[in-house]
């Protein structure tokens, strides 16, 4: 039932079976219970039982789908090499710490473009016209990529910046708020480079997130009672419906594009949740389609979960996605390569 639950939620909107979405997190674990729930039925000769986990089991390998197993990698020189990474200013080492090692990092992968989330940058008209904290600094103070803020007059920022060393055309910022009264906000930067002689545009996502307080951090943990989690489920059943707004919104402007896309960032959901759904049913997953290894992104401790995606439309061959060990968030980043379909 957990398993089943779990997989509907890719389909049905949050609204009413919000719960849905919270099973469905845990759906890769809840596939390896079934696998072994299926041994003792063999063992005991349940053959009917037997049958619906067989099923179940046809169900999961469908959803896993394990095609990018048997994916070629042929990168070449020329590629283009997008990395996205989600790294609050709040977490981690000290300053110069952090910042040296976001350094080494970007030198070590050598992208071409970084999408970053909950890294501010603010962009003035005047001297110094680009201000952000040391670890984003260092990538255009000294590594020689190129970043523009959102279309506006006088100073701006932006949570979720682009920085490139292919060329920058130009960047709008959308901020999403169901409430209009609603202090938080979700920033969706869109911003168009020009690669290979072909203009494009990249979204920079950081969809709404359950918020910082966590139940296995909260003072009353482990002491549980169950009336001190009903706050919690409220959140995430708020965080659902926000977000299924928020990719409303955002596929309304996929639907306005006419330049090739890339969208990428945070999304804070799974491949198992609706989000990923509306998002994939007009663009692909590069690490469903050529991803290695286990792929999950979230928490750096304990990487068990995949929130972090590049996403691309059909313009883009996809020749590689690798996640990379990092110590600089509670994410690991996500590095793709990207070539034009002949």
């Amino acid at each position: 039932m957990l398993f089943l639950a779990g997989y509907l939620a890719y389909y049905i909107r949050p609204e009413s079976f919000w719960w849905f979405e919270l099973i469905a997190v845990f759906m890769p674990y809840l596939s390896g219970l079934l696998v072994l729930a299926t041994i003792p039925l063999i063992i005991g000769r349940r053959w009917i039982a037997l049958g619906v986990h067989f099923v179940l089991l046809v169900l999961a390998v469908v959803r896993l789908d394990p095609q990018r197993l048997f994916h070629e990698k042929e990168e070449r020189d020329g590629d283009l090499t997008i990395m996205t990474f989600n790294v609050p200013r709040w977490w981690g080492y000290h300053m110069p710490e952090k910042t040296a090692e976001m350094a080494q990092l970007v030198e070590r992968i050598d992208p071409d473009i970084i999408g970053l989330q909950e890294a501010h940058i603010a962009y003035y008209p005047e001297e110094p016209p680009l201000r952000a904290a040391p670890y984003v600094a260092v990538i255009f103070d000294s590594l020689g990529f190129r970043t523009v803020g959102p279309e506006a007059e006088g100073a701006t920022y932006t949570p979720q910046p682009i920085l490139s060393r292919t060329e920058l055309v130009g960047q709008t910022q959308t901020m999403l708020r169901q409430d209009p009264a609603d202090s938080v906000y979700t920033a969706v930067t869109r911003t168009q480079l020009r690669w290979d002689g072909r203009e494009f545009a990249v979204y920079n996502l950081h969809l709404r997130t359950f918020g910082e307080k966590k139940p296995w951090n909260d003072e009353k943990a482990p002491n549980f009672k169950a009336a001190d989690l009903i706050p919690y489920f409220r959140r995430y059943r708020d965080a659902y419906r926000v977000r299924a707004w928020e990719v409303d919104q955002i596929m309304e402007m996929l639907e306005d594009e006419t330049m090739p896309v890339i969208v990428l960032g945070d999304l804070n959901s799974t491949p198992h949740n609706w989000v990923m759904r509306r998002l994939t049913g007009r663009l692909r997953d590069t690490f469903d389609e050529a991803g290695e290894g286990w792929g999950m992104t979230y928490h750096t401790r304990l990487p068990i979960f995949r929130i972090d995606y590049v996403l691309v439309s059909e313009e883009f061959e996809v020749v590689s996605a690798d996640v990379i060990d990092a110590y600089l968030s509670d994410h690991l980043p996500l590095v793709v390569k990207l070539r034009w379909r002949e």
